[in-house]
């Protein structure tokens, strides 16, 4: 199984309730790590929940490789509450392709 690259901004973050679940899947971080897209953040059943937004701003974050990112999707509740997206991220000055999860669209 290939690594992946995840941005989380919410409960997976370092010291976060949800923390856990990102070593389950043998996740690595790599940094701090900022959305190039912006987004707004609204609250979905009690968690922070990102959706892109032009009104919006960047999400800061931290940038994770992850061994078995079925483990987060499952977490998030992937594709009821949540969708995992690609989005370009920039981290220790370089500009990455990452997923991340944001509420899921109507």
């Amino acid at each position: 199984m290939m690594a992946e690259l995840l941005f989380v901004y919410g409960s997976l973050k370092s010291g976060e309730s949800g923390h856990d679940v990102l070593l389950k899947a043998n996740a690595r971080l790599i940094g701090e790590a900022e959305t190039i897209q912006k987004f707004m953040l609204i609250e979905l059943d009690d968690y922070p929940a990102a959706i892109p937004s032009s009104e919006g701003m960047t999400l800061k974050g931290e940038l994770y490789e992850v061994e078995d990112i079925s483990i987060i999707d499952d977490y998030e509740d992937v594709p009821y509450l949540y969708e995992r997206v690609k989005v370009r991220v920039s981290c220790k000055g370089r500009e990455f392709q990452a997923w991340m999860y944001i509420a899921k669209r109507a």
